[in-house]
C-alpha cells in the first residue's frame, strides 16, 4: 500500500524529527568527546554536523540550539584555531536570543555570553570593547544583589 493517511504521514515526520534530534544530540556529544581528547579539529566537524541536523529540524535558533552554538563558539575561538570573527558570530547569536527570552533586559542569563564576547574581542585586540563588556557584566551581576563592584574585583 502505498498511499498513506494523514495520521501515518504525520507519524512519520514526528518520527524523522525524533530521529534527527537525536542524532544531533549524538554528534554533538561524540564532538565534546574529540575536544576532551585534544582532535579540536574533528570536535568543531562534529559540531557544524550537529548544528546543520538541528537547521534541517529546526532551522530558527530557539533555546535548545544555545549549548550548541556556545560550544562551537568555544572550538572556533580555541587558540589552536584562532577563528575568533566566526566565534563571535555564534556568541552574539546566542547573546540575541537570551536577550530576547528576557524582552532585552539585562538579565542575569545574558553575562555569560556577554562575557564570551568579551573574551573574543580581546583575543582580537579589541581590548577597550573587552573591557566595557566585562564591565556590563560586572554590573548585571551586581545591580540589585548587594554586591558591589569592589567585592567583585577582590575575588577576581
Amino acid at each position: 500500500r502505498l498511499i498513506k493517511s494523514k495520521d501515518e504521514v504525520r507519524k512519520i515526520n514526528e518520527e524523522k524529527f525524533a530521529c534527527k534530534m537525536e542524532l544531533a544530540s549524538t554528534v554533538q556529544q561524540i564532538a565534546l568527546l574529540e575536544e576532551r581528547q585534544g582532535n579540536i579539529g574533528k570536535a568543531i566537524e562534529r559540531c557544524e554536523e550537529a548544528v546543520a541536523l538541528r537547521k534541517e529540524v529546526s532551522p530558527e535558533v530557539d533555546e535548545s540550539s544555545l549549548t550548541l552554538l556556545n560550544a562551537l563558539g568555544r572550538l572556533y575561538s580555541h587558540r589552536s584555531v584562532g577563528w575568533y570573527k566566526e566565534a563571535l558570530n555564534n556568541f552574539e547569536k546566542v547573546y540575541e536570543v537570551k536577550s530576547e527570552l528576557h524582552d532585552g533586559e539585562d538579565h542575569i542569563d545574558v553575562v555569560p555570553s556577554i562575557n564570551n564576547i568579551a573574551y573574543v574581542h580581546g583575543e582580537l585586540g579589541n581590548h577597550r570593547q573587552c573591557l566595557n563588556l566585562s564591565d556590563r557584566a560586572i554590573d548585571i551581576c551586581t545591580t540589585g544583589r548587594g554586591i558591589s563592584k569592589e567585592t567583585v574585583a577582590a575575588y577576581t
